[in-house]
This record gives structure tokens, sequence and C-alpha cells, in this order.
């Protein structure tokens, strides 16, 4: 089967749910942790099991993950009382982690020390990164107000933009700016990601980096059950 990693407020994740009906998908919600049956050590991991739609399933029977959720937060755990929500959300997050970084099949993105979906890496890190590469880069800054919390500054809207989806890059971006986005996704080891540029020519810079991709978009929603179904871990 395949499996969507999410919160249980994330409507695109049960949209996707709806759409890849016919490839046996379920959907993993945090609370779903607490359901007896999960197994999992992290010395035999090709033995874990885990609770699924109320049944257990053994590991080696996902056949792809999709996730969409950085960490477990205390408002993914209404069941929980409110004063272990913190605690609980961050033994979740460890765990679910740990149980990711174990599966064989591939995952969209694997997980990282710092999250569960990709290196959970700031704006500011992925536009380093990409200068790094000697990619053109637009200028980022941010506006702290009194009151609020800090934000992007709005900048010019992006004009092109290029999904990342393993080997595939979809979008209205040419390929010489695609392969840019290929090569930002190597350097911060992903294979699910957005790149955002400021036009179509040579010149382009990259406005802006997207780790959480639109998934609902039909070019990127097809694309990533591809990758699922059909690609093997590296």
């Amino acid at each position: 089967m395949l499996l969507v990693l999410a919160s249980g407020h994330d409507r695109v994740a049960r949209e996707l749910a709806r759409r890849w009906r016919a490839q046996e998908v379920r959907l993993l919600f945090p609370e779903d942790l607490t359901a007896r049956g999960w197994s999992y050590d992290p010395l035999v991991a090709r033995v874990s099991t885990g609770v699924i739609a109320q049944k257990v399933v053994p590991s080696d029977c996902l056949r792809g993950v999709l996730v969409r959720l950085p960490r477990v937060s205390e408002r993914d755990l209404p069941g929980i009382v409110p004063a272990d929500r913190t605690y609980v959300a961050a033994e979740m997050t460890a765990f679910l982690g740990s149980w990711l970084a174990s599966l064989s099949c591939p995952i969209l993105n694997r997980p990282s020390p710092m999250c569960l979906s990709g290196p959970g890496w700031w704006p500011e890190h992925w536009l380093v990164v990409a200068a790094g590469l000697g990619m053109r880069v637009r200028s980022f800054h941010r506006r702290v107000v009194a009151g609020s919390s800090n934000s992007p500054a709005s900048g010019l809207p992006a004009v092109v933009t290029a999904t990342v989806v393993g080997n595939r890059c979809v979008g209205s971006a040419p390929d010489r700016l695609a392969r840019r986005a290929r090569r930002l996704a190597d350097a911060a080891g992903v294979d699910l990601l957005t790149v955002r540029f400021s036009g179509e020519t040579s010149s382009a810079s990259i406005v802006a980096v997207d780790p959480w991709p639109d998934v609902a978009e039909p070019d990127v929603c097809d694309a990533v059950l591809a990758y699922l179904m059909h690609n093997t871990r590296p």
C-alpha cells in the first residue's frame, strides 16, 4: 500500500487519498500512533509493524510514503491530556523520524534530524546553498514588526516554477532552469522540491524555494504517484 503521513487537519492529504484510492493508499495521522499493535526495534527494523487504518501492517508491505508533516505538534494530539501534549508530540516526532528512516520503500521526502521531511532549512538557508552552487538568487529580507512574528518581506512574484519529483521536473520552467532545480534538490538530499525563478532566461534568479510543493496540482500529483509506485530506495 501507499502511505501519506499527515496532520489530521491536512485537507490536501485527504484529497490525495481520494484521487489515489485505486492504488490502496492509506492516511497515517499522529494520533494513530496511540493504537495498540505498533512494534519497532531500531536494531531489527525490518520486522517492524504499524497500525494503519486500524489494521496491523508490516513495514515491508509499504510501497511508498509521502510525508506531509514536518513534526508532530500539540495541535495534532487533541486526544492527549493537555499537560502531556508537548512531551508526547516530541516523542512521536522522534519515533516517526527513526521509523521512516528504517523503511526500504521510496519516501518523499526522507527525514532528517531536524525535520520529518527533508532537511528542515529556513528560506535563507536554501538561498545560501543555491548561491554556493553558483546559481543566481534574489536578495532575501525579513521585516520585523513589534508585536508580530518574523516574516519574509514581500518581493516580486515569481514568473516560472520547477517542481522536482525524483528525476522528473514539472512546471513552467524551461529545461535549463529545471536542471538547476534538480541540482539544488540533489545538494539538499531531497526528491520533492519546488524552485521559483524570476523569469525564463538563463540569467533568471531563484526567488524562493519551497520544500512543500503543492501536490494537489495535477502534474505534480501524477509525478508523485509515479515516483512512489515505481522507484526503489537509492
